[in-house]
């Protein structure tokens, strides 16, 4: 499975990098998030502006039966511009998005535990500036999830196809560069 995995990804990467892109007008390095679970990040368009790196970061708590427990996320990817036109960029981006949430326990009141999911995918993604230098960004495309509960049970992996929606658009603004 990971190899199949693997295969997929790398496909993608070399299929998409052979397309060629217009050259876009806009900042190479912006601020802003392509996944809601990361929303404090950046995209920062390399090579002419035809491959880009995403990162974002995502921290967060919550109290429950007196106890704080926190989660974190990380989000990468790699957008790789497939076609651009004046105000559009429609992208691939193979990504990685890993999840780490404390949760409560049995036996014990105050007995915490860290959950994990590991989520690769393969995205199509378009990049629609609203403006010029901010834009908004929605994509589709395949998800595998590999799942480590919290309290010990047992790991799964699971897989899905997913649409993100308009509560969960992305957003940059490019501010950086060129």
């Amino acid at each position: 499975m990971k190899r199949l995995i693997c295969m997929a990804v790398f496909g993608l990467i070399v299929s998409a990098g052979a397309a060629l892109a217009q050259a876009p007008t806009h900042p190479s390095g912006a601020l802003g998030f392509h996944r809601t679970e990361a929303p404090i990040g950046i995209r920062w368009w390399l090579s002419g502006q035809k491959i880009a790196l995403d990162a974002g970061v995502g921290f967060g708590s919550h109290d429950e039966g007196g106890t704080s427990l926190s989660n974190w996320a990380l989000d990468i990817g790699l957008p790789i511009a497939v076609k651009s036109w004046d105000k559009v960029h429609f992208m691939v981006r193979p990504g990685i998005l890993y999840l780490s949430q404390e949760e409560l326990v049995p036996p014990g009141p105050a007995t915490t535990d860290t959950g994990t999911d590991l989520i690769v995918s393969g995205e199509l993604e378009a990049e629609v500036f609203l403006v010029e230098n901010v834009s908004i960004s929605a994509s589709h495309g395949i998800a595998i999830d590999n799942v480590n509960p919290a309290g010990g049970g047992a790991s799964h992996t699971d897989w899905s196809t997913f649409g993100e929606n308009f509560t969960q658009i992305g957003f940059h603004v490019y501010l950086f560069g060129k």
